[in-house]
């Protein structure tokens, strides 16, 4: 039996609906204050700009990529650079699982330096929580060599560089291909969000 093109584009724009709600926090549309993930659980995973530093006016925290237990993944746009637009999907229960093994073989649970900040400049948060492990690290994706802790990189500075690349690496190539548009914009998470506090590391 043949399906009609608009009984396709129906089933379409259905699924991608009930794809758009998965984030949504358990009330009756979004939240006032337009922040869809307002009220929802602590991702297990989670990527996020928290400040530009000395950044342009009106500059909004970003979101790159969070997933939660149940496979959920609010995501940006474009998650390899920093965006305003969030699309939502779900990561099968088997994928999600073997990037939680790819993410632990890591090594970032057993970092010795979690947070390599610049005064006044972008801090960009990774976030993880799942397996009974917690992890929470602080960088500002700036490579020049003359640049915070790049003019005397210690072994710990290294480790991290390299476990925040492949750590953001994993987690992009996870997200869903299929996702809808989701309304709103990320705003700074709450504290529940943030398995360690920034205390700069050697």
């Amino acid at each position: 039996m043949r399906i009609g093109r608009a009984t396709r584009g129906w089933a379409k724009a259905v699924a991608l609906l009930a794809i758009s709600a998965m984030a949504l926090p358990a009330t009756a549309g979004p939240p006032a204050d337009g922040n869809p993930l307002a009220g929802s659980e602590p991702p297990i995973i989670a990527i996020w700009q928290e400040s530009a530093g000395f950044g342009p006016m009106g500059w909004e925290p970003c979101l790159r990529a969070a997933v939660w237990a149940d496979g959920r993944a609010v995501f940006g746009k474009d998650p390899k650079s920093w965006g305003r637009g969030l699309l939502v999907g779900r990561i099968a229960a088997p994928r999600l699982a073997q990037l939680r093994r790819d993410l632990r073989a890591t090594g970032v649970f057993a970092l010795k330096g979690s947070a390599y900040l610049v005064p006044d400049a972008e801090v960009d948060c990774i976030s993880l929580r799942f397996d009974g492990l917690k992890q929470t690290l602080y960088w500002d994706e700036v490579e020049s060599p003359s640049y915070g802790a790049n003019s005397r990189p210690t072994p710990n500075y290294l480790a991290l560089k390299k476990a925040w690349r492949t750590v953001n690496k994993l987690v992009v190539d996870a997200l869903p291909q299929q996702a809808a548009p989701l309304p709103g914009r990320f705003k700074q998470p709450p504290r529940s969000w943030y398995a360690k506090r920034a205390i700069q590391s050697n």
